[in-house]
């Protein structure tokens, strides 16, 4: 099935240093309607979001990067902008990530394998205000 439209448009930070998933990723969020700006790196996004802190809507990040993980990326990045919601890709999700993700206020933690199905899905929870109420988990 497809899935509901977008509410609204949005713009969207790909960090992601391999760029098979980074093209990935781009690929199914474009074919959302979103505008997505990518970084292969945890401090490049850090920059961008720093220099425009109000550009993004919504960060999609890997967990495993070279410079920095997704979840301190996404500690960094609630010191710059609370509101920003982040979502973090991994190819093994443990309990353990899961627990420190929500610690971070990572709004979800999605499968590398499962992107197709679930990314559009996250990326519109995430695109929604804050008062709209939040499907039951």
């Amino acid at each position: 099935t497809t899935p509901a439209p977008l509410p609204g448009t949005g713009h969207v930070l790909v960090v992601d240093g391999d760029e098979v998933i980074q093209l990935t990723t781009v690929s199914l969020l474009e074919r959302e309607g979103l505008l997505v700006t990518t970084c292969s790196n945890a401090n490049e996004a850090l920059a961008a979001v720093r220099s425009e802190p109000d550009k993004f809507n919504v960060v999609v990040t890997d967990f495993n990067m070279a410079v920095m993980s997704g979840l301190d990326m996404a500690r960094n990045l609630a010191l710059i902008r609370a509101d920003l919601p982040v979502l973090i890709i991994s190819g093994l999700i443990t309990d353990e990530l899961c627990a420190q993700a929500r610690e971070a206020d990572v709004r979800s933690v999605l499968d590398k394998g499962e992107l197709g199905s679930e990314l559009a899905r996250a990326v519109r929870q995430a695109l929604r205000p804050a008062s709209a109420p939040r499907p039951a988990r």
